[in-house]
Parts: structure tokens; sequence; C-alpha cells
């Protein structure tokens, strides 16, 4: 998949759909909730990897304890009807970077940028990737 990222054409990697499977059991997409004024990280109701997991699959799950940050990353996502900002499993997954996959990232949590929601040519929305791994104990 080529996408323009920050003015540049750049080429996403499109990993299998075995690969995928393997990543997806592994790193969880969450959202971040302010329940009396503590933050609470939620995992999602699982959903297909080609689904859009923030917009029909919003339903938090259990919470899950023990993540801890380990980064955030930029990622490109395709518009749903509407230009509406419809995420993917798999489009977040094909681009963590390999040094986070190693670093054992159990859960990301994905935002529109709201600085600058589209790319420059404005075919695809921007989004800060928030990556997490399950903090030793």
């Amino acid at each position: 998949m080529t996408m323009s990222k920050d003015g540049k054409t750049v080429t996403l990697p499109m990993f299998r759909q075995e690969r995928l499977l393997l990543l997806a059991r592994a790193i969880r997409p969450v959202r971040s909730y302010e329940k009396n004024g503590q933050i609470e990280i939620h995992y999602l109701v699982r959903c297909g990897l080609h689904e859009p997991f923030y917009t029909v699959k919003r339903t938090p799950a259990n919470i899950s304890e023990g993540l801890e940050r380990i980064g955030s990353i930029t990622t490109l996502h395709v518009p749903g009807p509407g230009m509406v900002f419809r995420p993917t499993i798999a489009e977040v997954l094909s681009q963590i970077p390999t040094e986070y996959i190693v670093m054992e990232t159990a859960a990301f949590e994905t935002l529109q940028d709201a600085r600058e929601p589209l790319t420059k040519d404005g075919r695809y929305h921007r989004a800060i990737t928030t990556l997490y791994r399950k903090a030793p104990k």
C-alpha cells in the first residue's frame, strides 16, 4: 500500500494474513477512559482485522492491568465513506516498526491526529498510535 506521509510517498508493508493474525493475538487495541480523575485503559471488544475498531467496535471489554507506554508512532488510515476516521487493526499492525514488536508490544491506542488529521494530499487520515507493553512484575 503506497501512501503519502508528510509530503513524501511511502510504501507501507502489507503483511500476509497469517502474520497479521499472529500479531493480532499478541497486540490488542485499547482505549483510555477517565474515571474519577484516574485514567483507565480498557481492551476493546475483539473484531476482525479489516473492520473499523473505533467507530463500530468502540465497546470496552475489560480493564488492561499493568500496561506501560513504550512510544508513539504516526499511522495512516484509509478513510471510510464520507471521510470518516475508521482505522483497522490490520492498518495499525502493518505500520508498527520492528523495534516495537521486539519490545513485546502488547496493546495500542489509535486516535486521529488533532493537529494534522489528513495527509497533505488529503487521501489518508493521520493518527497518533500509542504503543504499550506489559509492565515488568
